[in-house]
């Protein structure tokens, strides 16, 4: 081919490209580590009545069922007192009277009950380790769980900002919930890992926002009390370092037994249980405002939270409460103060993998390009830094062994190599975007397995939604390096992860981050302008 025929085939090459690049100039949905949601959340003022009480539902199958059973016996009943004086004239010999025997009546096994507020709150029994490594449930954890619900429901309840909440339920073992059908049990196990899977198993299923528990270990004197929670992954926000497993600051010293009448007889227990409750409270307020789209009373909340520690003589825990005000600031792009929170929280805690992962998410923002514009130094200074952030999280992640919270980490890294190749792109340095584009495959193809297994859909939605991008940039950058017959490999690779992230929606139907936000806005468009270019003609 004359070098003029060649200039006039990447001509023909780039103008069929031409439409695609207001892809590239954009973020895909993943690149926003956080967004808001709507308000779809009923409005139920809270009250007195802040648990909630659960209805027995009998399906009306068994309604039916029970009903024609009466019907059926009332009429063998009227037929046998019409017809038994005919019946005894044909009757030539007395008979023996047979024996009948009852058959009871079976009865329905109510279902057990799930959440059903806006925000769920479930109050676990806390185990106890004992010197021989045996985890078991304990009066003394009974004791202190039901203290730790009993002041959360009464921070509720006298507490004016939670009446424009909605409806927050809060469920224990501790007292009677009517119809409640199951118990909470205590998530006995000594290891932190272990807790956590249990946490998640109980929030599936009785559908809990969130699931407070702890365990005391008795192997030491006093006995520690460690207090954890954990988020389900239901706050309807991608890459979301809030889900999953919280320590609530360290271990708190418990003198065993614990006096049922005055759980609190100790200074030292009454000084930091009471904290600890406290921050409970603001942290499930904070997190309620924020699934009502109200971020400022989030950021308040959070806020009360630092307040709280501020006048305390046990702040422990302000690691933790330094990372939910930094995630309210970055949804809200605030970024100075997000990244100075997540400082403060890498500060307390140098292990903290949630807090890298916000922070990178800092530098994330600060790269991200308008549509159109050509990447600066601080751009590509914001992009190093998030890179290099990312990567230290997924080490800090792994350490901690959070799948979770590895796969999110891991994820944002891959997002952030696709930007990086966006960047390259635009700035025709077409081997490093080559270069960066890969990494980001490379990154995504070994989570996809496991998170099929943990049957995480928004994240591998969001997977695949990452990998058909970076896929499809690369389809352009290897034409213009002139290896034809590797671009159509990338559309089609494309072409599949789109439709692979649209078949999450199928199996999540009633995820509308997924739905809408991941799949409609961008997966399903994407997926055409990547079927259209595999069709063209001649290419």
């Amino acid at each position: 081919m004359s070098s003029g025929e060649s200039e006039k085939s990447n001509a023909s090459g780039a103008s069929k490209f031409k439409r695609l690049t207001r892809f590239w100039r954009q973020p895909a949905s993943q690149d926003v580590i956080s967004a808001n949601v709507g308000e779809n959340v009923r409005n139920v003022v809270v009250g007195k009545n802040i648990i909630q009480i659960g209805s027995l539902k009998i399906p009306w199958l068994l309604a039916v069922a029970l009903a024609t059973g009466i019907v059926a016996a009332v009429v063998a009943l009227i037929w046998i007192g019409v017809n038994a004086q005919r019946v005894t004239q044909f009757v030539m010999a007395p008979t023996p009277t047979p024996t009948v025997t009852a058959t009871p009546i079976p009865t329905a096994t109510p279902e057990p009950d799930r959440m059903d507020g806006s925000f769920n709150i479930a109050v676990a029994d806390f185990g106890e380790i004992t010197a021989t490594g045996v985890v078991s449930n304990s009066q003394d954890g009974h004791v202190l769980s039901a203290w730790v619900y009993n002041a959360l429901v009464q921070s509720y309840q006298s507490n004016p900002a939670t009446q424009q909440l909605g409806q927050v339920e809060i469920w224990s073992d501790s007292t009677t919930i009517a119809d409640k059908n199951q118990p909470l049990g205590s998530l006995a196990s000594a290891s932190a890992a272990e807790r956590r899977d249990l946490a998640a198993a109980l929030a599936e299923r009785i559908n809990a926002t969130m699931i407070i528990y702890g365990a005391i270990d008795s192997r030491v004197s006093p006995a520690d009390l460690w207090l954890e929670f954990y988020v389900a992954p239901d706050l309807q926000r991608t890459l979301d370092p809030a889900v999953g497993r919280h320590n609530l600051g360290g271990p708190i010293g418990v003198a065993l037994p614990v006096e049922a009448t005055d759980p609190l007889a100790s200074v030292a227990l009454s000084s930091s249980l009471s904290t600890r409750t406290s921050l409970l409270f603001w942290l499930t307020t904070g997190m309620t405002y924020d699934l009502l789209g109200r971020n400022e009373d989030a950021l308040h909340s959070f806020q009360q939270a630092n307040q709280t520690l501020d006048s305390a003589t046990d702040q422990s825990g302000r690691d933790l409460v330094q990372f939910f005000m930094g995630r309210q600031y970055l949804i809200m792009q605030q970024l100075d103060e997000a990244a100075a929170a997540y400082q403060q929280a890498l500060a307390d805690n140098t292990n903290y993998a949630r807090a890298k992962i916000g922070l990178g998410g800092v530098y994330f923002a600060r790269a991200q390009l308008q549509p159109g514009d050509k990447p600066t130094a601080a751009s590509e200074q914001n992009l190093k830094l998030a890179l290099q952030t990312y990567g230290e999280a997924q080490a800090l992640a792994q350490a901690d062994g959070d799948p979770l919270i590895i796969a999110i980490a891991r994820l944002a890294l891959a997002s952030t190599y696709r930007l990086q190749g966006q960047s390259d792109y635009l700035e025709n340095d077409l081997s490093a975007a080559q270069q960066a584009l890969t990494q980001a495959i490379d990154e995504i193809d070994p989570l996809l397995p496991q998170l099929e297994q943990a049957e995480e859909y928004q994240l591998l939605g969001q997977a695949y939604e990452t990998l058909g991008a970076a896929q499809l940039q690369l389809s352009d950058v290897v034409r213009q390096l002139g290896n034809a017959d590797d671009r159509r490999a990338h559309l089609r690779a494309a072409v599949d992860a789109f439709d692979n992230c649209i078949e999450q929606g199928e199996r999540a139907p009633l995820d509308q981050v997924l739905v809408v936000k991941i799949i409609k806005n961008s997966c399903q468009p994407y997926h055409d302008i990547a079927q259209t270019a595999l069709e063209e003609p001649g290419e």
